[in-house]
């Protein structure tokens, strides 16, 4: 289960991870809207696990949802071809804690995304909290722009990523402890030097190698 222990932080994440918390307690000083952006594999979408569980715990009575964004999209879609656009913002209206992920996926659909910008600004003008996560690209950081025009609520932007290969290393060797894996310091190296090119590759190879000690016991 991806919870706030088994989150590998470093000090790129700290902030990302200290302001899902937040989020997850009910603070009064959270923000309305927290921005994650990193590349594949960097934590997101486990901090966005991670803060919903924790939610589900400290505040049960808190209506919660999760959607990802090509469901969401495909929602704003139909509701567009049927005219069923305020009943849908109605529908989210109810929600206390919205989590989205993958927002990177509209970052190419200039009118899904004011769409997406105006169905938050609805859910976040009447005090509930939004959590949304994607890739970013430098050249197209178009959601920080988006999320800064809602000005009058409070607005955060966390980046998650890691900034040597020491923080690839802590972040490795976290992902191997979580599955139990007695890892040599060559195939630490092998699997920081992937890390940086694509982390999904290396999750997939210590599962692989997890799944191989529980067969051979």
């Amino acid at each position: 289960m991806d919870t706030f222990d088994t989150f590998v932080t470093t000090r790129s994440s700290i902030a990302a991870r200290r302001l899902c918390i937040a989020i997850a307690e009910g603070r009064a000083d959270a923000p309305h809207l927290l921005v994650l952006h990193g590349a594949p594999g960097s934590g997101k979408t486990h901090l966005l696990h991670a803060t919903r569980h924790q939610a589900l715990m400290t505040n049960p009575s808190w209506r919660i949802a999760a959607v990802s964004m090509a469901d969401l999209t495909a929602e704003l879609v139909k509701a567009v071809r049927v005219g069923s656009v305020e009943a849908l913002q109605q529908r989210y209206g109810m929600i206390d804690l919205l989590f989205v992920d993958d927002i990177h996926l509209v970052a190419e659909k200039p009118a899904t995304r004011l769409m997406i910008v105006s169905l938050v600004q609805s859910w976040i003008s009447r005090g509930a909290r939004a959590v949304i996560a994607g890739d970013i690209r430098p050249q197209m950081p178009w959601w920080r722009t988006h999320a800064l025009r809602i000005a009058a609520h409070n607005v955060r932007i966390a980046g998650l990523g890691c900034r040597n290969d020491s923080e690839l290393r802590l972040v490795v060797h976290g992902l191997a402890a979580a599955r139990k894996l007695m890892l040599s310091e060559p195939q630490i190296s092998t699997l920081v030097g992937q890390f940086s090119v694509d982390v999904r590759r290396v999750v997939g190879r210590l599962n692989s190698l997890e799944a191989r000690s529980l067969i051979e016991g």
